[in-house]
């Protein structure tokens, strides 16, 4: 696995090298003729969307600043491809060499490698906005294979009450990266067989206080069969540790070439849009900008997770329950809208902030408010929510989800508020 992870740094290098060629052919072989012209059907931004509504003097600038977000997104691409290369390299040393001190490292590298590929989810949602309806799709399609939650622990290892289920047991079941994408949500969406999530419970287990964390002794090669096992039949491919390795290793691969997918699909379309960038408006630059952190906001920690914790499905609105880090993931969601909010700014200091206070002038006391305060709720909630045992803990526990809720849907309401004074 080690060589492979090599070879793949090495084309991702060759690609980036072709990608790179490529531009620059587009750029010379450009005139006048072939340029798209402003407000062609070529640009991907809502036709609504009326120039006028934005300070003209902001538009040099709102170009600027997406040109430096674009360099962000590469860079944090960069860091998860790394991150997530670390962490399938510290799972060939915990398989190699099975002890606390490896498998220590692999659960440190999981959490950093998930992280790194939250503090991606604003560019994903942006990317989509500009990319063809095609890459969209791929986009979605590679985001479930990366990062299905919630799982179904059940359909791939044993778990309490059932110390013989999942993939892991079920000897009929090839473990190899054909049969996992074939299983991966054959039958239903929570049936996931690869992703970030699906390592997690394999590095963690249940981690309940019943069942505790995954022993590494589940992590130990059996190189040898029992009396037993070999009247019935078995091989030590067979034998449940083993399968465990190979699951470990295949779907740790699998992520591994599904990111440098995603990294290769995101650079495309960042090369496309550069291009066509000339020709967009300051107002259509920031509409875009605004609806990337509005659906990141709402559709992924309001829609996705809060309102089914509301709900009382606990199940369903954690998204890192086995490693207890569904917090970190909110927070490195919400680090990223604030640097493309105040971070990223122009050499005479203009941010994506001070467009958007001229469009809605509540928008720089009451938005960081309940931002700064919703990060903090937010934490809290996700550190310490639990099923509730009783009644008074079941309404302490809605209390804190309602007001985290409130504090985000007003955050989401300012991003609209700004939204629809580039549309009136």
């Amino acid at each position: 696995m080690a060589k492979r992870l090599n070879n793949l740094c090495k084309r991702r290098t060759l690609y980036r090298q072709a990608v790179s060629v490529l531009t620059l052919l587009l750029l010379l072989g450009c005139d006048s003729q072939s340029d798209p012209a402003p407000g062609s059907d070529n640009l991907t931004v809502p036709p609504s969307v009326n120039a006028a509504n934005l300070d003209p003097v902001l538009t040099p600038a709102v170009s600027e600043l997406t040109t430096y977000y674009l360099e962000q997104v590469q860079t944090d691409f960069q860091t998860a491809s790394q991150r997530i290369g670390v962490l399938a390299t510290r799972i060939v040393e915990l398989l190699a060499t099975p002890s606390q001190t490896t498998l220590s490292a692999a659960r440190s590298a999981w959490l950093q490698a998930h992280v790194s590929y939250e503090a991606t989810a604003l560019h994903r949602r942006f990317v989509e906005s500009i990319a063809t309806d095609e890459i969209e799709l791929r986009m979605f399609e590679l985001e479930y294979q990366i990062n299905q939650w919630p799982i179904l622990p059940g359909y791939l290892d044993a778990v309490s009450g059932f110390g013989e289920s999942g993939l892991v047991f079920d000897t009929t079941v090839q473990i190899n990266a054909a049969a996992l994408r074939q299983l991966h949500g054959q039958f239903e969406l929570n049936e996931a067989a690869t992703g970030f999530h699906v390592l997690e419970f394999l590095l963690w287990g249940e981690n309940q206080p019943l069942s505790g964390l995954r022993p590494v002794s589940d992590f130990r090669d059996n190189t040898q069969l029992t009396q037993t096992q070999e009247i019935a039949g078995y091989s030590l491919e067979m034998l449940p540790n083993n399968r465990r390795r190979q699951l470990l290793t295949t779907v740790a691969e699998l992520l591994v070439d599904d990111f440098e997918e995603t990294y290769d699909t995101v650079t495309l379309a960042v090369t496309a849009f550069r291009q066509d960038l000339p020709y967009y408006s300051g107002a259509q630059l920031v509409h875009l900008l605004a609806s990337s952190m509005w659906a990141l906001l709402s559709d992924e920690i309001l829609i996705r997770s809060l309102y089914p914790l509301l709900n009382g499905n606990y199940t369903q609105a954690m998204q890192s329950p086995f490693s207890g880090s569904t917090q970190n993931a909110i927070v490195a969601q919400l680090v990223s809208v604030e640097q493309l909010l105040l971070v990223l700014q122009t050499a005479s200091g203009v941010s994506l902030d001070t467009a958007l206070i001229q469009l809605t002038p509540d928008f720089g006391e009451f938005f960081y408010q309940n931002f700064d305060a919703s990060k903090e709720c937010l934490v809290l909630l996700y550190s310490q929510v639990t099923p509730p045992a009783t009644s008074q803990e079941r309404i302490a526990n809605e209390f804190e989800i309602v007001e985290c809720i409130n504090l985000l849907n007003n955050m989401i309401d300012h991003l609209q508020q700004a939204r629809q004074a580039l549309t009136n």
